[in-house]
């Protein structure tokens, strides 16, 4: 019985571990956000292997699989607004995101291609925000290349955010790929030999008529 109680103890404390383990923010690494005024961004096609594009004011970001380390980027001056969170995989893969500012930690999750969240977030003693973008044990085992972008409310008040939000367009980075359009000109019909035999027959004639009144 006393071993029963013990092994029951110990597979609790294993799936205790797990669960904080995937709670835990795992941000060793915190960069700024850096964000782009929406009159300013550049709305050409950019390919996602291009480390410094910023198509829509999105950035690149890579979660490497095999280093099992999030992604975490700091959102500055998030204190009392709502905060735009969009994403992009390239191609479509499982990824997470969440704030890790406060104890509200609830995630959120994409499947295949586009995710996008307008909500409140926790803001910590500087008014500022760190997002955690990572993987949640249901990813492929391989690396996952998306975009990001943050956008912060430009108002303070809670009903003006909330008409922001809803408002917000829906565009993203791979939306920006466009089809060129060719035109070719239609080649032209090919002359059979009667035809020409007919417009050489026709240039005779013309001649010999002209000959004829220049004779007169």
């Amino acid at each position: 019985m006393k071993m029963e109680y013990l092994c029951n103890i110990l597979t609790l404390s294993i799936i205790l571990a797990l669960i904080l383990k995937d709670v835990a923010a795992v941000c060793n690494n915190v960069t700024t956000w850096d964000p782009i005024p929406e009159d300013q961004y550049d709305r050409d096609y950019s390919s996602i292997n291009m480390a410094n594009a910023r198509p829509l004011g999105f950035k690149v970001g890579r979660y490497i699989y095999n280093d099992q380390e999030s992604i975490c980027v700091k959102v500055e001056n998030t204190e009392g607004r709502k905060v735009e969170v969009k994403f992009e995989t390239e191609p479509a893969s499982v990824l997470c995101v969440r704030s890790t500012t406060g104890v509200e930690n609830e995630q959120f999750c994409i499947a295949d291609k586009q995710g996008k969240m307008c909500e409140d977030f926790q803001a910590g003693g500087d008014g500022s925000t760190i997002f955690e973008f990572f993987c949640n044990g249901q990813c492929a085992e391989a690396d996952v290349t998306f975009w990001y972008r943050f956008t912060v409310c430009p108002y303070t008040n809670s009903n003006d955010c909330e008409m922001w939000c809803f408002n917000r367009d829906d565009e993203y980075p791979g939306g920006l790929f466009t089809v060129p359009f060719m035109t070719t000109e239609p080649p032209a019909p090919p002359i059979s030999a009667g035809s020409k035999l007919g417009t050489m027959l026709y240039f005779h004639i013309a001649a010999l008529t002209s000959l004829k009144y220049n004779l007169v």
